[in-house]
């Protein structure tokens, strides 16, 4: 029995979930009676996703230390050289040091991950001709 959008009844209380493109199912609990707190937390959820702010735990600051992606990716590549998909990761490895190879390996978050493969799925299906602009 759904007592508000998105908020049901479970054995401890209540359970809201929110399903937003950055960030895929989201779900919090509340005590029985919180029913107006689980409908604001629906609200804070979406509005966070149209912002496309990161959820807070990956707010946490990074660390600028350490090698780069660009330093790593050679001795990284050179421990998998028994693959048998050695030339996919290979080329999949020099992709992402092109984007972000100048930052240290240590600050890549998956927001950054997120946004690129986003990036790149967009120019893909433009390019394919599946999507993208009009013209």
């Amino acid at each position: 029995m759904k007592l508000a959008p998105g908020v049901f009844p479970d054995h401890y209380g209540l359970r809201a979930f929110k399903r937003t493109k950055l960030h895929g199912l989201e779900t919090k609990r509340f005590k029985a009676d919180e029913l107006e707190q689980a409908k604001r937390w629906r609200e804070e959820v979406a509005a966070r996703a149209v912002l496309k702010l990161p959820k807070p735990e990956q707010t946490k600051p990074v660390s600028t230390a350490g090698p780069t992606l660009a330093e790593d990716a050679p001795r990284y590549l050179d421990a998998i050289q028994g693959m048998p998909t050695i030339a996919d990761r290979t080329r999949h490895i020099k992709a992402w040091v092109a984007v972000l190879g100048d930052k240290p390996r240590a600050s890549i978050t998956s927001v950054n991950a997120r946004q690129r493969l986003e990036e790149w799925r967009v120019v893909s299906q433009f390019e394919s001709g599946d999507g993208g602009l009009v013209g």
